[in-house]
């Protein structure tokens, strides 16, 4: 890792949470290219524009704490492997080569899950499909075998990237409510088994209960860090849920919000990850793998 952070014995790695079509990092209007992912994260030169525009700051920003080999995960919509063209059935297939075709040494994806999981009114049809894709996506394809701590020029050239975590964002509208608590169990129930983070922006879901239960299922509860409000605006820090830093699972996933290099302020960015570090040290005695991502700016 870099000379900032000291991990051993566990699967760790600096990820991007890659926007849907025309949000996010200050992008165009048109649809992702998904197959440069790879080029996009590690700075290769044939990379979409949004290289410029969210890797090459990072770099610069946070310094000695981005290993050298950069960023090795990526965070995306699970429906940008499935609908993209050149993609075709990917994720039936459990073949996540067509996002990697670049040659960059990624090691794995971090898959967030959309309206089927997070809509407790979503008609049982379409949940059913989605649930039943996103088993047979992680069955068929294992993460990539790469010991932990390797550097990027180990990571084999042919392998191919795997699953590390699915990602649930529940909004602040989802409430700690009794439907929502029957359809968070469903979710639990038909996704046993797979690397879940589950994100919660309703302070009510912080109880010793929920977080005792997440132990119980091995089910890690998503770590994520704002940015500070500013002149009393009304943005994601004031509606922001409690800090909480515990591990509830092998899954140790944390997500800075608002981590845009282009519109913070000097030592801004390094100093909110500079605080998480003797916490994630102590969060890594308890966990086996560990995602560190970063997401900008909507808009």
């Amino acid at each position: 890792m870099g000379r900032g952070l000291s991990f051993e014995g566990i699967d760790v790695a600096f990820g991007l949470s890659l926007p849907g079509q025309g949000a996010g990092w200050g992008a165009a209007a048109a649809p992702l290219d998904w197959g440069s992912t790879a080029a996009l994260l590690n700075g290769g030169a044939r990379a979409a524009p949004l290289d410029r525009d969210a890797a090459a700051p990072f770099r610069r920003v946070l310094g000695d704490f981005l290993p050298d080999e950069g960023f090795l995960s990526a965070e995306l919509p699970i429906e940008a492997l499935a609908g993209t063209a050149g993609s075709g059935a990917s994720l039936s297939r459990g073949d996540l080569r067509v996002a990697s075709r670049a040659g960059a040494p990624v090691k794995d994806f971090c898959l967030r899950l959309g309206r089927p999981f997070i809509d407790p009114d979503c008609p049982a049809g379409p949940y059913r499909a989605a649930a039943a894709e996103c088993r047979a996506l992680y069955d068929r394809c294992a993460p990539a075998a790469t010991p932990p701590g390797a550097p990027a020029a180990r990571i084999p050239a042919a392998a191919k990237p795997g699953v590390s975590a699915f990602l649930l964002e529940f909004p602040l509208a989802f409430a700690y409510g009794t439907r929502e608590r029957r359809h968070l169990d469903r979710l639990v129930r038909d996704l046993a088994g797979l690397p879940l983070a589950i994100a919660f922006f309703n302070p009510g879901w912080y109880s010793l209960r929920v977080i005792e239960a997440f132990r119980e299922k091995n089910i890690g509860l998503c770590l994520m860090d704002f940015p500070s409000p500013r002149g009393g605006r009304g943005d994601v820090a004031g509606s922001a849920p409690p800090r909480f830093d515990m591990a509830t699972s092998s899954l140790v996933y944390l997500k800075f919000h608002g981590f845009s290099p282009a519109r913070a302020a000097a030592g801004e960015l390094k100093a909110r990850l500079g605080s998480w570090i003797p916490r994630l040290e102590a969060l890594a005695l308890q966990a086996q793998t560990l995602r560190i991502v970063f997401q900008g700016e909507a808009g």
